[in-house]
C-alpha cells in the first residue's frame, strides 16, 4: 500500500543519551509498529495525535492481523471449532477495528500497512532465521524513511512483541547515514521497568477520552478484558530508550553475562511456576545488517552436564556448552567461536509458560573490535566483562 505519510539509521548509546523527550515538528516522520490490532491504541493512542498536532507525518504498521485469538472468537461467534476460514474472518474483523481506531486518532487508511505475518508466530520466524520478517521491515523503512520509530520492547512478555523488538532494533542499527530515534513500549506486564531511560508523553482530559474511544473500537477484544484495556487510557504513556548492550537486568531470569578467556558465561535464575512445563532452551540471536546473522539454541539440562549447541536448522555445532547448576539456578558457558559477538546479541529462556513468556529477551554485552583471536581466546584487556 502506498502511503501519503512521508531517515534514518540507528539506535546507539549516543542516541540514547540525546533522547530526553519525544519531540516532533513538520520534518518528523513517525513509524509505529503494532504486533496486533489494538496495540496501536493501547500503547500509542496518545502519542499518535500528539505527533500529528505538531506537524509530524505518522505511519502505523501491523505485523499480524491478530487472527489467532480463539477464546474471544468462540464467545463472539458462539462456536467451539475455530479453523483456518474462521481465523481469516476474525483477522478481517480485527483489521477493520484497527482502521476505525486509527480514524478516531486522526489517521487515514493510506498511512496504515497490514503486513500479514502469522499471529503467535513471530518468535518462530525469528529463531528459524526466516528472512521475510526483516525484509518486510527493511522495505517499510525505505518507504517511510522515519525520523522516529516506536515499537514493542524486548522485555514484553508476549512473544510476538519481544521478537518484533529485536527485528526493529536490527533494522534501526543497519541505517547508519541517518538516525531514527528508537523508543519502545511495554503492553503486557506494565509493572516492568526496562533498563534505560523512560520518556513520558502526558495526555490531557481530551486526549485521554480520545484514546479511550480508540480502544473501544476494538470490540472483539472487550469480551474478556474490557476493563483492563480501557484502563490504558490514563494521563501518561511511557516509552523507553533501549539501554546500551549488556546492561544489567536484575529482574530477568538471565541475570547477567560476562566474558571469560574463551567462553561466554550466562548466569540463570528462574522462578518456579506451575504454568511452566516441558523442556527449556536458551535461544541466542545475533543481529547483523538487515536481519539475523546467527541463531543458536542450547537445551538446558536439569543438572550439571555438557549440552549441545544447535544452529537454527537443528544442526549441532562441533563443540558443547557446559551447564553447572540445577533446574532453577546455574551458569551456562559457551565457547566464543560460534558467537559473532561484535554484533548485537540477545538471549532468552524459551519454555512452555502458558500463553505468555516467563520473560522477554535481554541484550548481551558487546566485544570491542579485535578483542577475540582467531582461536576464540579473549585478548587480555580488550573485551568488556560484566561480573
Amino acid at each position: 500500500m502506498e502511503s501519503r505519510c512521508d531517515g534514518p539509521s540507528a539506535w546507539s548509546p549516543r542516541d540514547a543519551r540525546e533522547d530526553r523527550e519525544l519531540k516532533f515538528d513538520t520534518d518528523s516522520r513517525l513509524l509505529v509498529f503494532a504486533p496486533h490490532p489494538d496495540d496501536e491504541a493501547l500503547a500509542t493512542g496518545g502519542l499518535i495525535p500528539h505527533a500529528r498536532a505538531r506537524g509530524a507525518r505518522v505511519h502505523v504498521a501491523f505485523l499480524t492481523d491478530g487472527e489467532n485469538n480463539p477464546w474471544p472468537q468462540r464467545v463472539a461467534d458462539r462456536r467451539w471449532r475455530i479453523g483456518a476460514r474462521e481465523r481469516a474472518r476474525w483477522g478481517a474483523r480485527r483489521r477493520g477495528e484497527a482502521l476505525r481506531s486509527l480514524r478516531t486518532l486522526g489517521l487515514a487508511p493510506e498511512c496504515v500497512n497490514f503486513l500479514g505475518f502469522p499471529d503467535q508466530r513471530l518468535t518462530a520466524l525469528l529463531v528459524d532465521g526466516d528472512p521475510t520478517l526483516p525484509r518486510a521491515l527493511r522495505e517499510l523503512f525505505d518507504e517511510v524513511r522515519p525520523t522516529h520509530v516506536v515499537g514493542p520492547s524486548t522485555h514484553d512478555h508476549h512473544p510476538d512483541h519481544s521478537a518484533l523488538s529485536i527485528v526493529t532494533r536490527a533494522e534501526c542499527a543497519a541505517r547508519r547515514t541517518t538516525a531514527p530515534r528508537l523508543f519502545e513500549y511495554v503492553v503486557h506486564d506494565r509493572r516492568q521497568q526496562p533498563a534505560g531511560r523512560s520518556v513520558p508523553v502526558r495526555l490531557d482530559a481530551a486526549a485521554i477520552e480520545r484514546k479511550r474511544r480508540a480502544i473501544a473500537c476494538h470490540t472483539s477484544q472487550l469480551f474478556f478484558r474490557g476493563g483492563e484495556l480501557l484502563a490504558f487510557a490514563t494521563e501518561r504513556e511511557t516509552f523507553h530508550v533501549p539501554a546500551k548492550a549488556g546492561s544489567d537486568e536484575p529482574a530477568h531470569p538471565v541475570r547477567r553475562a560476562w566474558f571469560e578467556p574463551s567462553r561466554l558465561a550466562i548466569e540463570l535464575s528462574r522462578t518456579p511456576c506451575v504454568r511452566a512445563f516441558g523442556p527449556t532452551e536458551l535461544h541466542l540471536v545475533f543481529a547483523g545488517m538487515h536481519g539475523m546473522r546467527r541463531v543458536l539454541r542450547v537445551p538446558l539440562p536439569l543438572r550439571s552436564r555438557l549440552t549441545p549447541i544447535l544452529f537454527a536448522d537443528g544442526r549441532p555445532y562441533g563443540r558443547l556448552a557446559e551447564y553447572r547448576g540445577g533446574p532453577y539456578h546455574g551458569v551456562l558457558r559457551l565457547p566464543l567461536t560460534p558467537l559473532p559477538l561484535r554484533m548485537h546479541g540477545y538471549v532468552k529462556l524459551e519454555s512452555r509458560f502458558g500463553f505468555f513468556d516467563e520473560a522477554g529477551w535481554r541484550s548481551l554485552p558487546l566485544l570491542r573490535r579485535g578483542a577475540v583471536s582467531r582461536t576464540g581466546v579473549l585478548v587480555p584487556g580488550a573485551g568488556r566483562e560484566r561480573r
